[in-house]
């Protein structure tokens, strides 16, 4: 399979340089001065155990990369409609396009503009970062997606996108995405914004009682829209999803609280915001998370204006 990673970011470069490292045809589709490293010294990937340096295919323009099997997409949520944009010459008639984002309806507008069948909700368990330009600094023991067809069914198409995949990543393909989304979610939407809130690694806010009751009970909102919307959770998403926390190192920061620091824009609108949309519209009250969005609302796009 020829194989793009649009938004060869952090997560994005990390899974790309470990299917390149097996031989896999890929491009990274990136820009700014994280391209123009990869394209004069290639890709360097730091790991708990060393670390790796591939040559890589880079560019700022999917037409020079053309149609491809498959489509890696791991920009941040409020890229996706630009993304999808510029990533067309890209699409050709038996491409997939695997989403990678935080979220629980992120694939949805991509269905709607390519079709259900091309898109296979995904999400990513894959920590890592740009250390600095063309060097990526990965933090999690693995890199992990899983990913499925909206509609549940296990097609031999999918089949071979995982197959595709697994020799460099742990790449799981589900018949209950939606699951899958939403059990993430309930952490990642209100361990973000309260992370951004509170502007402390997570690790140590949750060492306090305090602090540790307040993720719970916004976990548990989460978790009844999600019941309400018809998702199946499991019932132990929270308690597992606490003791991931606790297994993180003591200064792990969630990407949120760097946006809000560094003045980048925030995907609120697609975690915190969504728990509360999607509270309203299916009739669980979610004060938690309400109060969490509307802290973090004016820094929804970047800095705010300095008075």
């Amino acid at each position: 399979m020829r194989i793009a990673v649009m938004g060869a970011g952090g997560v994005g470069a990390c899974l790309g340089a470990r299917l390149i490292q097996v031989g896999a045809d890929v491009t990274l589709v990136a820009r700014g001065e994280h391209l123009k490293a990869m394209q004069r010294n290639g890709l360097r990937l730091i790991q708990a155990d060393g670390y790796l340096k591939v040559p890589v295919k880079a560019t700022d323009d999917p037409c020079e990369v053309g149609p491809v099997d498959l489509v890696l997409l791991a920009v941040k949520i409020y890229h996706i409609p630009e993304a999808a944009h510029s990533m067309d010459p890209m699409i050709g008639p038996k491409t997939h396009i695997v989403t990678l984002q935080n979220g629980v309806d992120s694939a949805d507008g991509l269905a709607e503009l390519f079709g259900p069948d091309r898109v296979l909700p995904g999400t990513s368990y894959t920590i890592a970062s740009i250390a600095s330009p063309g060097v990526i600094k990965q933090q999690s023991k693995t890199a992990r997606i899983i990913f499925g067809r909206a509609d549940g069914q296990i097609t031999l198409e999918a089949e071979a996108v995982q197959d595709c995949l697994t020799p460099a990543i742990d790449a799981e393909l589900t018949g209950d995405i939606a699951s899958v989304l939403w059990s993430k979610f309930l952490l990642t939407a209100p361990g973000n914004a309260i992370n951004a809130t509170s502007r402390v690694p997570i690790t140590r806010l949750i060492q306090t009682d305090e602090g540790r009751d307040l993720l719970v009970r916004a976990m548990k909102e989460v978790a009844e829209v999600g019941l309400a919307n018809g998702v199946n959770i499991d019932p132990e998403a929270i308690p597992k999803g606490i003791k991931f926390m606790e297994s993180l190192p003591q200064d792990q920061r969630m990407s949120m609280l760097d946006d809000i620091e560094a003045g980048r824009p925030l995907e609120l609108n697609a975690q915190a915001g969504a728990v509360v949309r999607i509270g309203r519209r299916v009739g669980v009250p979610t004060p938690i998370n309400d109060a969490l969005y509307a802290l973090l609302m004016p820094h929804k796009d970047g800095a705010p204006p300095q008075a």
